[in-house]
Parts: C-alpha cells; sequence; structure tokens
C-alpha cells in the first residue's frame, strides 16, 4: 500500500513538473513574442514619447496616447470604459508605463536606411580611393617642385660662378661714339662690305660705280681721308681679305676671277680666274703665301702666290657639289695662335667656313706647316722696285669648263733694267685656271711679234714646258670630285690629301654670315630661322664655343634673336675688350637700322651662356647695316665700322 502511494506521489510530481515547464516555455515564447504594434492604431510602439509602450491592470498593451483617448472617449457614454481587447472595465488611471530593454523599430525603415549605409560606405571607398590618387599625385608634385628647386639652386650656383657681373661689365665697358661718317656715294646700293688693314690703321670698302665696275676705297682711320679708288672686277665682290705680311688685299668676286692688289703699288694687280662664282676668301696664318677661295660650288680652292698658275688644292666635303650651297665664309684658324690665348686640349690648324647649310672646319688628318704642304719653291717679295711676270697663255680651243684666259704668276724682284716676260704656251688639254692683269692698270705684257727671238724660241719653249706641264697636270674631272674614305668625317681632295671636317648643322632656315674671335675662341653664326613667335621668320645670332670634336663642332651655344625684317640679311661680329676677358657681340638690330653691343659670358664648365644688352647705337639712317665688325688698330684702340648700302660709320671705344 504504501509502495503505490509512493508511485502515485512520483507521478503527481511529475506532471507538475512538466506543466511547470510548459507554463515556463510558454511563458519563455510570449516573451520572445514582443508586441510591436500598437492594436489601437496599429502604429508601432516606442520607449519614449506620446506613443510609449502602456498596460492597463488587465495586462495588454497599447500606445499610451491612443488607450488615453479610447478610454476618455468611453467615460462619456453610456456604458464605463473598458479595455479594448479583453472588455474588463479600466480607467485612465489604470494605465500604467512600461519600461521596456527592447526598442521597436520599422523593418522597412530598417532596410532603406541599410541600403543607404551600403551606398553611403561605397562612396566612402570611392572617395578614399580618390583621395589617395591625389595624395599620391601631390606627392609627385610635391617631388617634383622640389627637384625643381634643386635645379634653381644649381643654376643660381653656376651663375654666381660666372666670370663676369653684367652690371659691373656694363659699368666699365668702353662705350663707342660716332667720330665719323663717310657717304661714298648718293646713289643706293653701292657698297656691301669692308675689311680692313690693322698695322697702316686703313679700311677697305668696296664700292660700285655702275654694273659693271666694281673696286675698292682706303679709309684712312688716322687722318679720316680717303685714298683712291680702284676698280677691280666686273661683277659684285662678296669678299675681302688683307695681308698685312706682304701688304696685299685679296677680293673675291662673282666675276670668277680673284684679284691681287698691292697696297705699295697699284699698278700691280694679280687677276686669278675660277671656275666657279667666288663667295668668301681668306689668308692663311701660317703661311703668309697661301690663300683660300671659297666657291658657289661648294668647294674651297688653295693657291700659292708663287705659283698662281693652278690650285695648290680643291677641297671639299661632300660628293654633291652642285650650285646653290655656296661657302660664303672663310676664316684661318691658327693653332699656335689659338692656344696663345686659350687653355685649350685640342686644337688644329684649318680653316672654318659657313656655307647655306651648314658651318664647318676643315682640318688635314696629319697636321703640318700649313693646311696645304705642297709648295713651289719660288718666292715672293712684293717689297722690290721692278717686277718679274711670267705669262702663261692657254690655246684658243682650251675646254669650256676652264677659262681660257692668261695666267700671271709674279716674281716681284726690282732691278733697274725693269719688268721682264717671258711668254710660254700649253697645250688646250691643259685645264688651269689663269690670271690677268685688268686694263685699268699698267700690264707688264709684250704683244705676240714684240720680241723678235719670239717665233724662233717658240719651239724651245715648248718642249722644255712639257716636263712642267706633266707635273702640273690634272683633269677637270678630278678637281671637281671628293672622294670620301670609310669615315664619314674624312675627304679625299683633288691632290689625293685627307682632310678631316667638323660640321655643325641646326633645324634652321639659312646661314648667311660667320665671324670668329681668337681671344675668346667663339664664334657668331648669322642664321635665318623660325621663331615660335607668330611663326615668323628671325634673325638668330648664335654664340658658340669651338670645341674641336667630330661630333659636335661647338661645346655649347646660345643664341640672340634680333628684331630684323623677315628677307634682311645682316651680318655679326665677335670681339675681346684690349687688357681684359670681357668678349662682346656686335649685331645689327631694330630692324638692322641700329647696333647693339652685348656682352656675352659663360660659367667655367662653358656649359651656361647668358648675354646682356650693354650698347645701343643708333645710326639715324633709313639703310639697314649690312657689314659690321670691330677693327682693332696698332695701339689697341677699338673702332666699330658699320657699313650700310652707301654709307660708313666709324665709332670708336672711350
Amino acid at each position: 500500500m504504501s509502495s503505490e502511494c509512493e508511485i502515485f506521489q512520483q507521478e503527481k510530481v511529475s506532471k507538475k513538473k512538466e506543466v511547470k515547464e510548459v507554463e515556463e516555455e510558454e511563458e519563455d515564447e510570449n516573451d520572445g513574442e514582443i508586441i510591436q504594434e500598437c492594436t489601437i492604431c496599429f502604429a508601432p510602439l516606442n520607449s519614449t514619447g506620446e506613443h510609449r509602450i502602456s498596460s492597463l491592470k488587465c495586462g495588454h498593451i497599447f500606445g499610451k496616447c491612443c488607450i488615453k483617448e479610447w478610454l476618455s472617449r468611453k467615460q462619456h457614454g453610456a456604458n464605463q470604459s473598458k479595455c479594448p481587447i479583453c472588455g474588463e472595465n479600466a480607467s485612465v488611471k489604470d494605465i500604467y508605463p512600461i519600461y521596456s530593454k527592447y526598442t521597436f523599430i520599422d523593418k522597412e525603415g530598417l532596410e532603406r536606411e541599410m541600403e543607404n549605409s551600403k551606398i553611403v560606405k561605397k562612396r566612402k571607398l570611392d572617395t578614399q580611393k580618390q583621395y589617395n590618387d591625389l595624395v599620391e599625385v601631390y606627392n609627385g608634385l610635391l617631388q617634383k617642385v622640389n627637384d625643381s628647386k634643386l635645379e634653381i639652386q644649381s643654376y643660381e650656383s653656376q651663375l654666381s660662378k660666372l666670370r663676369w657681373n653684367p652690371q659691373q661689365q656694363n659699368y666699365s665697358m668702353k662705350k663707342f661714339a660716332l667720330v665719323s661718317s663717310w657717304k661714298l656715294s648718293n646713289k643706293p646700293n653701292v657698297s656691301k662690305i669692308f675689311t680692313y688693314d690693322n698695322k697702316n690703321n686703313i679700311i677697305y670698302v668696296t664700292k660700285s660705280q655702275n654694273l659693271y665696275e666694281h673696286g675698292i676705297l682706303g679709309i684712312n682711320l688716322e687722318t679720316y681721308s680717303a685714298t683712291s679708288y680702284s676698280p677691280l672686277h666686273k661683277k659684285l665682290i662678296k669678299d675681302c681679305k688683307y695681308n698685312t705680311v706682304n701688304d696685299l688685299l685679296l677680293t673675291a668676286s662673282m666675276d670668277r676671277t680673284v684679284k691681287l692688289y698691292s697696297v705699295n703699288d697699284k699698278d700691280n694687280i694679280l687677276s686669278v680666274n675660277v671656275v666657279s662664282p667666288c663667295w668668301s676668301c681668306c689668308w692663311s696664318k701660317k703661311n703668309e703665301n697661301h690663300f683660300f677661295i671659297g666657291l658657289g660650288n661648294n668647294k674651297i680652292n688653295a693657291y700659292d702666290l708663287r705659283k698662281l698658275n693652278r690650285p695648290l688644292d680643291i677641297i671639299s666635303n661632300s660628293k654633291q657639289m652642285g650650285l646653290g650651297k655656296p661657302i660664303h665664309s672663310l676664316v684661318y684658324i691658327s693653332k699656335e695662335e689659338s692656344k696663345s690665348f686659350n687653355s685649350l686640349e685640342e686644337c688644329y690648324d684649318g680653316v672654318l667656313g659657313a656655307s647655306l647649310d651648314k658651318v664647318f672646319f676643315c682640318t688635314p688628318q696629319q697636321q703640318t706647316a700649313s693646311l696645304v704642304d705642297n709648295t713651289p719653291s719660288d718666292t715672293l717679295s712684293t717689297n722690290n722696285a721692278n717686277a718679274t711676270t711670267t705669262k702663261v697663255t692657254i690655246s684658243s680651243n682650251a675646254p669650256t669648263s676652264m677659262s681660257s684666259t692668261s695666267i700671271s704668276s709674279t716674281a716681284i724682284n726690282k732691278k733697274d733694267s725693269g719688268p721682264t716676260l717671258t711668254d710660254h704656251h700649253f697645250p688646250a688639254s691643259a685645264p688651269i685656271a689663269s690670271t690677268s692683269f685688268p686694263s685699268s692698270s699698267k700690264e707688264n705684257t709684250l704683244l705676240p711679234g714684240e720680241n723678235e727671238n719670239e717665233n724662233k724660241n717658240e719651239s724651245n719653249s715648248l718642249v722644255k714646258m712639257d716636263s712642267i706641264y706633266s707635273a702640273m697636270k690634272f683633269t677637270t674631272t678630278a678637281c671637281s670630285s671628293s672622294i670620301s674614305n670609310n669615315n664619314n668625317n674624312s675627304y679625299e681632295s683633288s691632290s689625293g690629301k685627307l682632310y678631316n671636317f667638323f660640321n655643325w648643322n641646326e633645324n634652321h632656315g639659312l646661314i648667311t654670315s660667320l665671324s670668329y674671335d681668337v681671344h675668346s675662341n667663339q664664334c657668331i653664326v648669322t642664321s635665318r630661322k623660325s621663331t615660335p613667335i607668330v611663326n615668323k621668320f628671325a634673325t638668330v645670332y648664335t654664340i658658340g664655343y669651338l670645341d674641336f670634336n667630330p661630333d659636335t663642332l661647338f661645346k655649347k651655344r646660345h643664341a640672340i634673336i634680333a628684331r630684323n625684317e623677315q628677307k634682311l640679311m645682316t651680318k655679326a661680329a665677335l670681339y675681346t675688350e684690349a687688357n681684359t676677358e670681357n668678349c662682346y657681340a656686335v649685331v645689327s638690330d631694330e630692324y638692322a637700322k641700329s647696333i647693339c653691343v652685348w656682352s656675352i659670358g659663360w660659367n667655367e664648365e662653358n656649359s651656361l651662356g647668358v648675354h646682356s644688352l650693354s650698347q645701343e647705337i643708333l645710326t639715324y639712317d633709313n639703310s639697314p647695316i649690312l657689314d659690321i665688325d670691330i677693327c682693332t688698330i696698332k695701339d689697341s684702340t677699338n673702332y666699330l665700322c658699320a657699313l650700310n648700302e652707301n654709307k660708313l660709320f666709324v665709332h670708336q671705344s672711350s
């Protein structure tokens, strides 16, 4: 009996436990089922505010404002207010606020907020990426700015090391003042170029009397008086140079002749005929008897005063030697002279020249006493009183490629017996350049028949000249060709001698002039090139420090852009002030009707060049400046001479 009671009690206890667990589970479920909406307005319940969670004494939950309005409305009715859910009597005072740990939110609003949050996060990532990119760009620009600052500091350091101070130099520079002006003629286009004799202080100016008469007029800088005019050529004179050793004036003309004019004996004028118009000339500084002629066919002829019947050599640096590339500028550079003024590692004897498309320096591969070494044994002395002239005449059926006039090579030796002349005749095939005296001078010639023994000795003369002609013979083809060897900068001349050419060429339109200053080892090149300003051509003066390098003729260079008219051809010059290292460029500017003197400077490495305007001289003339140069006479006085088409301006440094 007792065991049955125990079993019954155990079952009863277990049932109570099960009921209790079920109730607890229901309570948990009820706790989990949180009412989120008001049963009156079906709006979400809030934890705070007018619609906060509130309960009646029956336990049903409503929004406070909703249940309050519900109970207030029922109180005015017939019946007592009741709970909207269970109907139990209730009043406003039975409303109790419930403080819940849960916050009721709108799911749709939550989803919208979540979508907005995703969009914001994406925008934030994009913005962060853009920010990182901008930071990277900023850092790059900052690095460039720092590099630019370092570069500017480097340039400032180089500028501080310049050999001169522009302000101090401008202050100490000897200014030029006009001391004289010569009007050569009332006609236009009378003069083109000039040269000077610094031993006798004379300037020689080209002057055209008419279309077929062109000569030289001398002007003494000491007395400011003009010497007699000497007609020399039938066409325009392109260049003239003076030899102070022999007192000879060398002129090159478009009439295909070269004249040698002696200032001590104005009646003796030697003439050399060439195969092409002559554009330029220069004297050798190694041998006073040698001179060079720049031709219109882009060749250079080398001559010796003691044997003018043929060139010593014909030099060229191109196989295509057509017309249109004349060599308009020639300057002889002496190795000894250059080293005496400059500390150069490399220096050569040679000819610096310019054609319309390039600047070049020509030097033999093996340096000798002169640029050409096949010098004849004859001698020339212009200090003697009488002259012995050898006249060489070519037969009338000579080749048309060469001139058929006479050749005169002179060995001047003064004797009391007076001048004598011997005639020799070459076969018609001999392509020999010829020389003759112009009609205006006293010709030392004898006509056939004047010598009674001429016919008797003619055959003997021809026999004797056969051996001479064999030694002189060369073909026109050999004279007009240039053979290039394996080295692009090495060329073979007509005599078989090898020459090296250092060339410089830039993207310019046209090279018009070249000038060299041995004291500073610089040259100035005048060219016509296109400028970025309104896309027009302008005159550009390029100053280059001469470097004897096959890859680049100029070590470094910089340029001055002039304010010249589009089609105006002008010249420029460089000079170094006496007893100083101050170098100046003298150019024509302001539409070539004024003269500008520019101070030229370089740093210690000659890699950075600067220039500043030191002086501008107005000519007060409507004609442009055609030629300009600095003439340094024997007392170290600098004369700035400028020539327009009919007037010469002489300025002296003060």
